[in-house]
Order: C-alpha cells, then structure tokens, then sequence
C-alpha cells in the first residue's frame, strides 16, 4: 500500500536507471532472435498466459505499461 512518507522509496533516478538497464537487457534478447526464435515456446511453463517468445515480449510491454500507469 502507498504511503505518504517518500523516503519510504527509492530516488526517482534510482528506478529510472533499473528501469532503463531491464529495457537494454530485454531490447538485446528481442533483437538477438530471428522470427523462427520468436515463435518458439517458451522455456519454461507459462501456464496459458503466453503462447510463445513474441507473446512474451508483448506481455512484458504491457506489464510495465500496466505499473506506469499505476505510479502516474
């Protein structure tokens, strides 16, 4: 739950920075696959959420989407 208190949080350049290093991490898997790569399942079970690669990519955009919007 959110409180009042903003020391109870990170610096705003902090996440940014974490933010930024999961994006150049995730953004240089996705480049280093071809469209064959994408298209295979995942590694591990996914239990439905995702059908492959390319969908897990996908879901990760909105994931963050999702929790910007919480923050904004």
């Amino acid at each position: 739950m959110p409180v009042e208190d903003d020391s109870a949080y990170p610096a705003f350049e902090d996440i940014q920075l974490s933010f930024e290093r999961s994006l150049d991490e995730v953004m240089a898997v996705a480049k280093s696959m071809n469209d064959e790569g994408l298209a295979r399942e995942t590694d591990q079970d996914a239990h439905g959420f995702v059908k492959d690669k390319l969908d897990t990519l996908a879901k990760l955009a909105w994931h963050e989407s999702w929790h910007e919007g919480q923050l904004a």
